[in-house]
């Protein structure tokens, strides 16, 4: 689920910091992922698109899922690579999760497996390090 408030950071291998979310861009990604939980997922476009526009690292993502997934919008890996690959350069877990996703399977981008292990590492030790996954299984 879209949500604000996630550590981030322009060095995501080692600096974690949080970048808060504006609450308008808080009100779109929730409008958005409401829609998309009920399969309004051409009505859940708008949301994600609007949000985006703040460039916070989360909305950024949920566009690139709104381009991977054709919520709204033809569907378009290659488009939903790039809003990955700037969502990721700003430190979000979730983008570099998609975009290996992607690279993996050589969806609308070239495969690419040698990106994958550091994409991967950063996003397992965000996992560990997130407060809500402390305790969790590995």
């Amino acid at each position: 689920m879209a949500s604000c408030g996630q550590p981030v950071g322009p060095d995501f291998e080692n600096e974690m910091t949080v970048v808060s979310c504006p609450p308008q861009v808080q009100a779109q990604l929730l409008l958005g992922q409401m829609h998309v939980d009920r399969g309004w997922l051409a009505e859940a476009f708008p949301y994600f698109e609007a949000a985006a526009r703040s460039g916070h690292p989360v909305a950024v993502n949920m566009l690139g899922r709104a381009y991977e997934r054709g919520w709204g919008v033809p569907r378009n890996p290659a488009q939903a690579a790039a809003y990955f690959e700037t969502a990721a350069a700003l430190g979000e877990t979730w983008a570099m999760f998609n975009l290996a996703d992607l690279l993996l399977l050589g969806d609308g981008v070239p495969k690419n497996r040698a990106r994958l292990p550091a994409l991967c590492i950063v996003c397992r030790k965000r996992q560990c390090e997130s407060p809500q996954y402390v305790g969790a299984p590995a």
